[in-house]
Formats: C-alpha cells, structure tokens, sequence
C-alpha cells in the first residue's frame, strides 16, 4: 500500500506540474484516503500486536495448570480438548511470528475458549467422582442390612451395583451425560431400597 501511495503522489506532482489541475487534485484525494487506511492498519496492528502479548502469557499458563490436573481428572473428553487448545496455542504463536496479529488473537481466543471448556470437564468429572464414592458407601452399607432370604431388597442391591458400576465405567470414559444418568438411576434404587428396609422393620 505504501508504495502505491507514493506512486500516486508523484503522478500527482506530475499533473500539477503539467497544469493538470484536476487530475492531480484527483490523485491527491485518492493519496489521502489510501494514507488514512494505511494508518488504521498500522493502529490496528498495533493493538492486535499488543493484545496478543498481554493475553498470550495468561493462555499459556491457563493450559500449564490444567495439563497438571489431567491425570487426577481422567477426563478422556478433557484430554482431548488440552490437545486442541494447545494445537491452537502453538497455531497462534506460529502467526504471530508472521506478524499476522489478528489471526493470532483468534487461534489464541479459541485455545482459551478449549481450555476452559476443559476445565470445566475436569471440574464435572471430579464432582461426580466424589459423588460415586458417596453413593457406593451408602449402596454398601444398605446392603449390609439385608438378609438372604429378602429377594427384593437383594434386588434393589443388584440394581443399585449395576447402575454404580456403569457409572464408574462412564466416568473412566468421560461419558459424563451417560455417567450422571447412571447415578440417577442408581439413586432410585438406593431410594427403594432404604424404603423397603424401613417398612420391613414394622
């Protein structure tokens, strides 16, 4: 664009120098208006160029502490959202070695846009982990309380296990949705178990 302008302005010149009058004010009002686009490029770079290094360090750390939380997390989901966002990361980096600033800001907005998505996976699974801990403790201790010979409350039991266990499965799986599901139906029977326990001391 640079050499354009300066091009135009000295055809300008030429025309004004030739009595050219209205081609050379012509030229110079297109010098002018290509001048004024050049110069919000070069702002507009400026501040992308600052943007990015202001958020680039904070993106960088946000996918650092999550990666240390994968393992405890067991999020296959998670997992595999850390490996986009760091492709996205490393995408970023690359374009702003290529003083592409604007499509930097986005690679990078979309790697922390992943990782929080991320996070919040981790956050959900360990939550639920915690839960189905709970769960199998009160699923085991209602057990204890039935005897052989109560066909239904062993049937509760068998139906609470089985539930518990595909939970288990899906959180290992970071089937999260099918995980909850699973929990829920377990609950139920836990729910009819306890209720059945309480009237069969009456």
């Amino acid at each position: 664009m640079y050499n354009s302008i300066k091009r135009n302005l000295e055809r300008a010149w030429e025309f004004y120098r030739g009595g050219n009058y209205r081609a050379s004010l012509g030229l110079v009002n297109q010098v002018e208006t290509a001048g004024q686009r050049l110069i919000n490029a070069l702002s507009e770079h400026s501040r992308s160029k600052a943007n990015y290094k202001r958020r680039v360090d904070a993106v960088r750390n946000q996918l650092e502490n999550l990666h240390d939380r994968l393992d405890d997390c067991g999020s296959e989901t998670a997992e595999k959202l850390v490996r986009q966002a760091i492709e996205q990361m490393e995408r970023a980096v690359e374009l702003a070695r290529r003083n592409s600033y604007q499509a930097a800001l986005k690679a990078l907005q979309q790697a922390k846009q992943m990782a929080t998505r991320a996070s919040r996976e981790c956050g959900g699974t360990q939550s639920l982990q915690k839960q189905l801990e709970r769960m199998i403790n009160q699923g085991e201790r209602l057990a204890e309380s039935v005897s052989p010979s109560d066909e239904t409350g062993r049937r509760f039991v068998r139906q609470a296990r089985d539930q518990l266990r595909s939970a288990e499965d899906y959180l290992k799986a970071g089937r999260t949705d099918a995980a909850t599901a699973s929990m829920k139906a377990a609950q139920m029977a836990l729910k009819q178990l306890k209720k059945h326990l309480s009237e069969d001391r009456f």
